[in-house]
């Protein structure tokens, strides 16, 4: 069939009538085209059957409504997907007039993480710009081959090739395709073929047979193979009507009249097309009121007429979806006790050893509506960006950017403000992004999940809770580094260590010590429940006189012979934040109160503030495994002495463990006498579940019931 389809379309090209037509059953290839800048607002969306000798067939009834959902759907993928036509299918001239039957929508389509690349969006490419010298119109493409080749197929212009390269760091090239037919990358092409009216929507059969007349002149003109990459046709003016551009998605394809084929934002959105990038909206698309072009800050929304203007590059989503910065993009899954805390520049800075970042992806776990964040740096090779310069810019995006999605301007900010976007219909399921600070073309960006206070604590059987509100244990018994920041309080310094007590199976803090600046705080709880007296160490003085530490205030208070509190104000350099110290009989519980101003270096049992992850010395280790963690963070010689009096072990004595925590806690748990539910009602008046465990697991511990006074 290709045979005798391939001389029908050879013979279209001498005369367009074919009034019996032809029967179709050959299998082809889905490419969609999009009719950029329809003067009606309305997308035109049609659908093409492309053969194997890259000509291109229409499909009749096939509406945009239709494509458009297939799209969406991932039922059809442009320049992928192939179509087979029911029998008795009739090829009229270039249209055909069933609907297809699509013989691979359930394919492994899209990968795990749903990012594709039908045509590479990285790598070094051909392009060609090809020129109507004749027509059966009697019109001419009214660009030179002088202008094409000095203007927009050079490097001394600002023009797709260039800005391309810049945009992507030299990692999508494209070069003027050489060799016989071609004119410094320009192609001459005379067709007898006419356009017709030009109208897309009423006269596309004729205008597909004067397309199908330039490609396979083209083709043939180029030993029968496809003559670039990247292939842009510039037509005479006003060939097509209602539009000025059409983008084939997938594809090698755009198309051009002369008024704009020139033009550096319209070259660039159609090539964004055939590299599968949809349309760049500011509202969630709804048809006629021309919102899916109405995000400015790159190339995928208006275009304009300029020739060499303007410089920009793509939105957050898109620079996502192309790929070019992954080893500059932050992935933050914010929770509501882990916000991601970056730093992020422009793109412009991609090449900056000093820039981290400069993209960001906020996961959305509740749908597949992904959130990209950049700083819209307007400068360099962005100097023209047309919105949102020099701000925090925030699109989302369905899918990961597959072709099929708009993507959505959501978010425009400055230094200092703050917006909370909703992941989805669910009430409260949110997120908070702020802008911390905008500072030399770098944005400090905070995301986090609205909720209530989280709070990293040490304490109790011991249970630790990391700055990540991750719980784990170690029952070691030996002195340990809680946390420890050298450049605290503008270089005073802190540094909080606990000493641990084994007993049988299970261990808890029975010390803690406190170093801010010079001056050292050590607690120790009591067994004595009839002691109601605070039992403490100012600098090594036992009971001496307690009024700051390091310049801050500590209070202290008894609510009942077995509990009491101490508590340190930061207020004064940290405001809102304090550290308290429970004593609940011999049990010391530490918690921190505060955020990345005043904990963000600190390192430790608790983890990294702004990573959460567990890490050893070098702060780069991660350890999962909790007892070499403990370990890992005994105290060493060469670290500062906090404790009034030295207790075994020290270093380089291990910490002392138990035998069989697990073994032993469940023979002990089985002896209890009480039970796991007078237990889980005592702790039931806490809040976190994980606290809830750890304290129901200390009351059956201890056998006291009390116990949860601790916590």
């Amino acid at each position: 069939m290709k045979f005798i389809l391939s001389a029908l379309l050879l013979a279209s090209i001498a005369s367009t009538a074919n009034a019996e037509g032809v029967l179709f059953d050959d299998v082809c290839t889905a490419v969609v085209s999009d009719y950029d800048g329809t003067e009606d607002g309305v997308i035109e969306l049609h659908l093409h059957c492309a053969t194997p000798e890259k000509l291109l067939l229409g499909v009749s009834q096939a509406t945009s409504d239709w494509i458009k959902d297939m799209v969406i759907t991932g039922n059809l993928i442009s320049g992928e997907t192939q179509l087979q036509f029911p029998a008795g299918t009739v090829l009229d001239n270039y249209m055909l007039n069933e609907m297809p039957e699509v013989i691979n929508s359930d394919s492994n389509i899209y990968n795990d993480n749903k990012m594709r690349r039908l045509n590479p969006s990285k790598g070094d490419f051909t392009v060609t710009m090809v020129r109507i010298s004749s027509d059966g119109a009697g019109k001419s493409t009214s660009v030179s081959t002088s202008t094409i080749k000095s203007e927009v197929l050079s490097t001394n212009q600002v023009n797709i090739m260039t800005q391309l390269k810049a945009c992507s760091h030299d990692q999508f090239t494209l070069t003027p395709a050489s060799g016989t037919g071609f004119d410094g990358g320009v192609t001459t092409i005379a067709t007898a073929s006419n356009p017709g009216t030009g109208n897309l929507s009423t006269d596309y059969n004729t205008f597909l047979a004067y397309l199908n007349s330039i490609l396979e002149q083209l083709r043939i003109k180029h030993g029968n193979a496809q003559a670039a990459d990247f292939v842009m046709l510039c037509l005479p003016p006003g060939t097509i009507t209602g539009t000025d551009a059409i983008g084939y998605f997938g594809y090698f394809l755009t198309v051009f009249n002369s008024e704009v084929c020139t033009s550096l934002s319209y070259n660039i959105h159609e090539v964004g097309h055939n590299i599968n990038l949809n349309h760049a909206s500011d509202t969630i698309f709804t048809p006629n009121n021309g919102s899916e072009y109405a995000d400015q800050i790159g190339y995928m929304g208006f275009s304009y007429s300029d020739m060499h203007a303007p410089q920009m590059c793509f939105n957050a989503a898109k620079s996502y979806q192309l790929g070019w910065y992954t080893d500059k993009t932050y992935v933050c899954t914010p929770e509501q006790c882990n916000p991601c805390e970056v730093d992020v520049g422009g793109v412009v800075s991609y090449d900056d050893i000093s820039v981290d970042y400069v993209l960001m992806k906020i996961e959305n776990l509740s749908n597949d509506n992904d959130y990209y964040l950049t700083f819209n740096d307007a400068s360099g090779f962005n100097v023209g960006t047309k919105e949102g310069e020099n701000q925090v810019v925030i699109n989302t995006q369905p899918n990961e950017g597959v072709e099929r999605d708009f993507s959505q301007l959501v978010g425009l900010m400055d230094a200092g403000d703050s917006q909370n976007f909703n992941f989805d219909s669910v009430a409260g399921n949110s997120i908070t992004v702020e802008v911390v600070s905008i500072n030399n073309g770098v944005a400090s960006v905070k995301v986090s999940v609205p909720g209530g206070e989280c709070i990293p604590e040490v304490g109790g059987d011991p249970h630790f809770t990391t700055w990540n509100h991750e719980h784990y244990e170690f029952h070691g018994q030996c002195d340990l580094v809680m946390v420890k920041d050298d450049k605290f309080a503008d270089g005073l310094g802190l540094n909080v260590h606990i000493r641990s007590k084994l007993v049988r199976f299970w261990s808890y803090i029975k010390n803690v010590a406190i170093r801010i600046g010079n001056d050292i705080l050590e607690i120790e709880g009591s067994s004595n429940p009839e002691h109601n007296e605070a039992t403490y160490w100012i600098n090594y003085e036992y009971q001496g006189e307690l009024t700051d530490l390091g310049g801050f205030p500590i209070s202290f208070s008894a609510s009942s012979l077995a509990k009491s509190i101490y508590e340190i104000d930061l207020s004064s350099k940290y405001p809102g934040v304090k550290i308290i110290i429970k004593i609940y009989k011999e049990f010391i519980r530490v918690k921190l109160h505060g955020g990345v101003d005043a904990f963000g270096n600190t390192v430790g049992l608790l983890g990294g503030y702004k990573t959460g992850k567990t890490y050893a010395r070098d702060e780069r280790t991660i350890l999962n495994d909790f007892s070499k963690l403990g370990n890992e963070w005994q105290v060493l010689p060469g670290e500062p002495k906090l404790f009034h009096t030295l207790e075994s072990p020290q270093f380089p004595e291990k910490c002392l463990e138990p035998e069989n925590p697990q073994g032993q806690r469940r023979r002990r748990l089985g002896e209890s006498r009480i039970s796991i539910e007078q237990a889980e009602r005592a702790c039931a008046v806490l809040k976190d579940p994980l606290t809830i465990k750890d304290c129901v697991y200390d009351i059956l511990a201890t056998q006291d019931i009390d116990m949860v006074g601790a916590f």
